[in-house]
């Protein structure tokens, strides 16, 4: 377990805090690990419908290995996986699914992730701070209800027997979208963020 003010994280089969990108992080070995948030479909991380001013998810992954369908986050309000040599991230609410993608992640290279979505202007997707690319474009989506949805790190909601190689650190779920986040200083760190996980 990872104690947290707001969640009860559970590290499962074998994932394990270690030397992160900041201070701590979580090795997750591609074996089965993954982290558990609980049940978070009572937040905005975790339901879009939550989400008045928007989402922000920031994170520092680095991939020992790329694999095809496997997840990074998890959740029935949003997704990042690695997909035909593309990392995906994916925003879901009421049957509506905004997608982006890039190609320019790479293994065994330290990378902070940035996904974005706000109702109005839809998704962006950023790698080490560089636009990756956005859309305010959706498509129709049969989705998983919210409410009774978990969270996960490394692994996708449906199957937990593929899991991602790969370390993890400096989890934010941000209340807003990134341009709010940046000017209030909580993408810097210089402010609390509602969810912050520090390993």
């Amino acid at each position: 377990m990872v104690k947290h003010p707001r969640l009860t994280i559970t590290l499962a089969n074998g994932a394990r805090l270690t030397k992160g990108r900041i201070g701590q992080g979580v090795s997750l070995e591609g074996y089965g690990q993954y982290l558990d948030l609980g049940n978070t479909g009572d937040k905005c991380m975790g339901n879009l419908d939550k989400c008045r001013n928007g989402l922000t998810i920031s994170l520092w992954i680095k991939a020992r290995r790329l694999e095809d369908g496997t997840y990074f986050l998890s959740s029935p309000s949003n997704t990042l996986s690695y997909e035909y040599g593309q990392l995906v991230s994916r925003f879901f609410m009421n049957g509506k699914m905004w997608e982006v993608s890039t190609p320019n992640v790479r293994a065994d290279h330290w990378h902070q992730v940035e996904m974005s979505w706000s109702p109005k202007d839809g998704v962006e997707l950023y790698l080490d701070g560089r636009k990756q690319g956005a859309t305010n474009t959706w498509s129709s989506f049969q989705g998983d209800d919210p409410t009774v949805g978990k969270t996960y790190v490394g692994r996708s909601k449906d199957n937990s027997k593929k899991t991602v190689n790969a370390l993890v650190d400096e989890i934010q779920y941000i209340y807003a979208q990134r341009d709010q986040a940046i000017a209030s200083g909580q993408l810097q760190g210089l402010s609390i963020s509602q969810v912050s996980i520090t390993l």
